[in-house]
């Protein structure tokens, strides 16, 4: 692996607030994609949801998930972005829910201006969730259209 490129691509991931999270329905196979404000810490990623959704269900059943990682272009010459492919859990131990929080707000400290009673109490309701990744597939149509780079994390912690 390229160090390099891995901290140029951190980078890019870093720089970006929204991962839309795609998980599918353990039962049926019935895929969801879901935009989450995400945190990330090495090779994991931290959001916040709330417990009775959708995608929380699926992650609880099929923890295999893959996220995209992308600004909004115009220029085709311009797209950037990262697909990547990992595992799902939601974050049981208080501790560690504690520190997700914390990296969390350091990233997104403007949250506290939207803080009302009602969404402290709907706090009760969500739960933290951490997505290990396995390996990131990066698109840079900067350097080439169409080009790749694919990075296998899964013997790295």
């Amino acid at each position: 692996m390229n160090i390099n490129s891995l901290n140029r691509i951190y980078e890019y991931i870093d720089s970006v607030c929204v991962m839309t999270l795609s998980t599918s329905n353990p039962e049926t196979g019935a895929p969801r994609a879901t935009p989450v404000f995400f945190v990330r810490r090495g090779r994991s990623y931290y959001f916040v949801s709330f417990s009775r959704t959708v995608h929380a269900s699926n992650i609880a059943g099929r923890p295999s998930v893959c996220v995209s990682i992308a600004r909004d272009y115009s220029n085709y010459a311009e797209i950037q972005g990262a697909q990547i492919f990992g595992t799902c859990r939601k974050i049981s131990e208080l501790s560690r829910a504690a520190a997700a929080g914390l990296v969390f707000f350091a990233k997104f400290p403007d949250i506290r201006s939207f803080m009302s009673i009602d969404v402290l109490k709907s706090a009760k309701d969500s739960d933290w969730y951490e997505f290990k990744a396995d390996r990131i597939v990066f698109t840079d149509n900067t350097i080439k259209f169409g080009y790749r780079e694919e990075i296998d994390l899964s013997d790295q912690d």
